[in-house]
């Protein structure tokens, strides 16, 4: 459960009807995904939703958590942005990623975590407005 100072986390029961206010980035190394590790790879990544979802609340309340979703090999293809604010948009998001864009390309990590980076530096200054 959320360990936090907002309000929303003080009882589990609270916390899945407000939600919790935290900022999630997940992102995918599209590296040695074939198309046998495909299936896998959407599925897991859905699993993590639903946890995250279940565990946090995904909404449109200014206490929900949020998720940033990305793929990255060289480059990186943003999946789902902290603007999603539905399971099942995110869900469908993940389901519409594609890996043949990937194929016989190398894993740049540093470009991968700048993304990260940059993504929650965005989001805590747009926060603040």
């Amino acid at each position: 459960m959320c360990e936090c100072e907002k309000d929303c986390c003080n009882t589990p029961a609270e916390q899945l009807v407000d939600g919790c206010p935290i900022d999630v980035v997940i992102g995918i190394d599209m590296c040695s995904c074939n198309n046998d590790t495909w299936t896998e790879m959407r599925r897991f990544t859905l699993d993590m939703v639903n946890t995250l979802s279940s565990d946090f609340g995904i909404n449109d309340n200014e206490n929900s958590a949020r998720l940033h979703i990305y793929q990255f090999m060289d480059e990186n293809k943003d999946v789902v942005g902290f603007d999603t604010f539905t399971q099942n948009e995110i869900e469908k998001a993940v389901l519409g990623m594609q890996n043949a864009e990937f194929h016989g390309k190398s894993t740049d990590l540093k470009v991968a975590i700048q993304h990260a980076q940059q993504v929650l530096v965005v989001r805590f200054f747009s926060s603040e407005n």
